[in-house]
């Protein structure tokens, strides 16, 4: 009988505030590649060291192409403006110049709050952050839809 290979073992690297960061977007790309192991640690090791550890193997990342760039960002624009017709529409990329922006939870929950019953509201683009054991969890949503009976 074979036996099972041994699991390889990846001790994730921790920030500077001694927590390690996840973001929605990796976990997304580690299951649409197969759940490959080599990507997930390179994302992981990429948020406690930045994008600069490239300079130290003479590296760089691969770009988005220019095209499908536009491409999504076009396709994005029409579904804001059909959105828009049916609901209040909150983009909270509109006034972002940080180039590390601090989340949005608090204008979240404020936006939500504010609901008055029978409305309906969509917020785009929110940067969200939390804390989950020692991992801090950011990214940015899509859009989220909150409506208040």
């Amino acid at each position: 009988m074979a036996s099972e290979p041994e699991a390889e073992t990846f001790v994730v690297p921790r920030g500077p505030d001694g927590r390690r960061a996840l973001a929605p977007t990796d976990l997304a790309q580690f299951i649409m590649m197969g759940q490959c192991r080599r990507h997930l640690r390179f994302r992981l090791y990429q948020h406690v060291h930045g994008r600069k550890f490239f300079d130290r193997f003479d590296t760089r990342a691969q770009q988005v192409p220019t095209l499908l760039t536009q491409g999504g960002l076009s396709f994005e624009q029409g579904v804001m403006e059909q959105i828009g017709r049916h609901a209040r529409l909150v983009d909270l990329r509109e006034g972002r110049r940080e180039v590390d922006p601090p989340p949005d939870n608090s204008r979240v929950i404020e936006l939500a709050r504010a609901l008055v019953p029978g409305s309906m509201l969509v917020v785009a683009q929110p940067l969200l952050s939390a804390t989950v054991g020692s991992w801090n969890l950011r990214g940015q949503a899509d859009l989220i839809a909150f409506r208040r009976d």
